[in-house]
């Protein structure tokens, strides 16, 4: 059975930082997210061969671009995780630092903060 605590941890940034709900469907050992009023949904997948932190930063990395993708279909802005440092221009990337999975403004790679903890 694939690991289910990852996405987890990610979901908690999307509800934190995210006006609407994202469902999460389980078939075998992919995840479904479908986000509310949104198209389509995405499959996400951990893979238990990495580290957990590098894990958890790949399955925020998924997450990440389908909600992009998924967003306007919802009449929302895409961008998500907005970037604090330039709201309204580019969503944050998630990236390994100091060995902890964060996001981190693509723009000056300055770390926002660790994935799961963001509205905190």
């Amino acid at each position: 059975m694939a690991d289910t605590a990852p996405l987890a941890v990610v979901l908690r940034d999307v509800a934190a930082t995210y006006p609407l709900p994202v469902r999460v469907d389980r078939d075998g050992d992919i995840d479904w997210i479908t986000v509310a009023g949104g198209d389509g949904r995405a499959g996400v997948r951990s893979d238990e061969a990495l580290p957990p932190a590098e894990r958890l930063a790949a399955v925020a990395d998924q997450v990440a671009d389908w909600l992009v993708e998924a967003l306007p279909g919802a009449g929302r802005p895409a961008v998500w995780p907005g970037c604090p440092r330039h709201p309204g221009t580019h969503p944050l990337r998630p990236q390994m630092a100091g060995g902890e999975a964060v996001w981190a403004c693509p723009a000056g790679g300055d770390v926002v903060a660790a994935i799961g903890s963001l509205g905190g």
